[in-house]
């Protein structure tokens, strides 16, 4: 099994290590797309920002992802409202759609090259379990957000329905990333790869080579890097998947995934590329991912091989919501953005 980044590939930027001391308004930790987001808008807004990644820029979930850009993720409006009610999921649903549209501006931009291209996205089902695609209808249209039920589906799966939306799209993670990074460098984003922070004081972040003292810090990494405030490790779930690139056509268009979760399928090209998913990570692997898919997909898609398998692990919050905002009660200039549920292009 592989640990390789699979969108890695070819011109990436190297940024220096944080050495001594450093001062800004605000200090970004972690270098995906929800970190590099942020320092943008911070750098739109004026402030003077410093961004401190761990390893390389997107080699965490970022460069493990399938590069879609939705608003249809997983049976998710239907269980918002049942647990917070329909002004959650109303709010929710305007967060989403406002972020869509920052994102395709973003990646419309001359010269962005982001490979985006918009699909329709389908969540599937079989006729036993319509009624949960229809619940979902029917909490995101109450919500603000259209999507259609359609009982004749195209897709390359066993399925009997679809919930689908219109002019979702895919993005070439890695190249939208960089497209970040030049954007926020123009507005003078300093960014430090291979800079750790191993502890937090009220506005100090502290690598092993250097620190940043700032008004503001933002923890945007897949998992908070301190326990306290917040204790956050006690209430994420971390999952994990696999991307797998799969040979052969695509006998298929737009991009497919199953209400349960266990798998999302879109073009590549010509070909294909595919994320399974599995349980928390922790918990014994019921299944080989590679076996699993030639048993279980496979045969549906013409037998394409599987070219290799790129683990990753998506971090999800225990009510279906992100967490972003406030560290904790006690430390009002410390913020945290994390529990995206693999849905971190647009949170």
């Amino acid at each position: 099994m592989e640990n390789q980044m699979f969108w890695l590939q070819g011109d990436q930027n190297i940024h220096p290590i944080l050495r001594g001391r450093r001062n800004a308004d605000a200090v970004v930790v972690g270098g995906g797309f929800a970190g590099l987001n942020i320092a943008l808008w911070l750098c739109r807004a004026g402030l003077r920002v410093i961004l401190l990644e761990a390893e390389t820029l997107g080699s965490g979930a970022s460069s493990r992802c399938l590069g879609k850009v939705s608003l249809l993720g997983g049976v998710s409006y239907s269980h918002l409202e049942r647990r917070h009610g329909r002004e959650v999921a109303a709010a929710y649903g305007i967060s989403q759609q406002n972020a869509f549209t920052a994102v395709r501006e973003l990646a419309a931009q001359p010269g962005a090259q982001c490979g985006w291209l918009e699909e329709d996205d389908h969540l599937t089902a079989m006729s036993a379990e319509e009624e949960r695609l229809f619940e979902e209808q029917q909490a995101m249209e109450r919500a603000g957000v259209a999507a259609r039920l359609e009982r004749a589906t195209q897709s390359p799966m066993p399925a009997d329905c679809t919930l689908t939306m219109r002019d979702m799209a895919l993005v070439h993670p890695m190249r939208y990333l960089r497209w970040l990074v030049l954007q926020g460098e123009k507005l003078g984003l300093k960014i430090f790869e291979h800079s750790r922070v191993i502890a937090m004081e009220t506005n100090l972040a502290l690598t092993e080579r250097g620190s940043v003292l700032a008004p503001y810090i933002v923890v945007a990494t897949g998992y908070p890097v301190v326990n306290t405030p917040g204790w956050y490790f006690l209430r994420l779930i971390q999952k994990q998947g696999w991307l797998m690139p799969l040979g052969g056509s695509a006998p298929f268009s737009g991009m497919y995934g199953d209400w349960h979760g266990r798998y999302v399928l879109r073009r590549l090209g010509k070909s294909m590329l595919m994320q399974v998913n599995g349980g928390r990570v922790g918990e014994k692997l019921l299944f080989d991912p590679a076996e699993h898919y030639k048993t279980h997909y496979a045969p549906y898609l013409d037998n394409a091989p599987a070219t290799q398998l790129y683990g990753g692990i998506d971090t999800y919050s225990a009510d279906g919501l992100p967490y972003i905002g406030p560290y904790g009660a006690k430390t009002p200039n410390m913020f945290v953005a994390c529990g995206f549920g693999g849905r971190g292009i647009i949170g």
